[in-house]
């Protein structure tokens, strides 16, 4: 939480900063214009660009410095920024942090479950009928492909579904958001993820059409020294679902057949 609010405080800033007060003066009799933020502490407004006070919502330009929107709103009573509370506008309630800030919630796509030694989720459509070795339920990964290495696919962030060690290596299933990516297929997705993810000294397969449980993935290894990562990608509801193995290269028969065996969840 900390650092959450140090990045809001630092995305305040730099958006008053880049709006902050700009004189305009045409010459020397004409009175000084203000615009953008103004104030100090928490008793902030906010002037456009005629120097009329503004009421409403102010995006931050930068967001949180995460790839999420950032929103102030000004109260039209006071034409100050609220702050600190939960106020309902336009019907809808909304948590103002201490600084002001108002993070766009994050969409999520839906979460399967593991139990009686089973993953499944129908909303993939995705089934590991016996789960082989152990899993983790809370594997933090959500910024993983937000780095700005990951602009061409759309730093998309990243729903964590399962997360299963074999003896052979690892096996994941997550979702990513595709908002800024809406058009990408999952040949192209696949194809850009191997090459970012390859470097200047690894080796990328093209992706290739597969079946999993009686759907179609793009499959693409990308591979170092000792260790190869493959994923398996395919397009849905506005997310890219994939399925992801990592071990050692001499594994990666291995890691597939546990891929390929997995079933419909409906």
């Amino acid at each position: 939480m900390k650092l959450k609010k140090v990045m809001l405080m630092a995305a305040l800033a730099a958006a008053i900063g880049s709006v902050n007060m700009v004189t305009a003066l045409a010459d020397e009799n004409e009175t000084e214009t203000k615009y953008g933020w103004e104030g100090s502490g928490n008793t902030w407004r906010y002037y456009d660009s005629n120097g009329n006070l503004k009421s409403g919502w102010i995006k931050a330009e930068d967001g949180d410095g995460r790839g999420n929107d950032v929103w102030y709103y000004i109260d039209p009573s006071t034409n100050l920024m609220i702050y600190n509370t939960t106020r309902t506008i336009d019907g809808v309630s909304y948590t103002f942090s201490d600084d002001g800030s108002w993070v766009v919630p994050v969409q999520t796509a839906p979460k399967g479950h593991v139990t009686g030694g089973r993953y499944y989720n129908t909303w993939s459509n995705l089934c590991i009928p016996q789960i082989i070795g152990t899993t983790e339920a809370d594997f933090e990964a959500a910024d993983q492909y937000t780095g700005g290495e990951y602009a061409a696919i759309g730093r998309p962030s990243l729903t964590h579904d399962l997360y299963m060690s074999t003896d052979f290596g690892d096996v994941e299933v997550y979702y990513l958001n595709m908002k800024d990516k809406q058009d990408m297929d999952a040949q192209t997705f696949a194809n850009t993820l191997a090459g970012i993810e390859k470097g200047q000294k690894g080796q990328a397969t093209t992706a290739e059409t597969v079946t999993i449980a009686n759907q179609q993935y793009s499959k693409v290894t990308v591979s170092g020294k000792k260790t190869s990562r493959t994923y398996y990608c395919r397009k849905q509801d506005g997310y890219m679902v994939v399925v992801q193995t990592t071990g050692r290269t001499k594994d990666v028969a291995s890691l597939n057949s546990i891929v390929m065996s997995m079933t419909t969840a409906q």
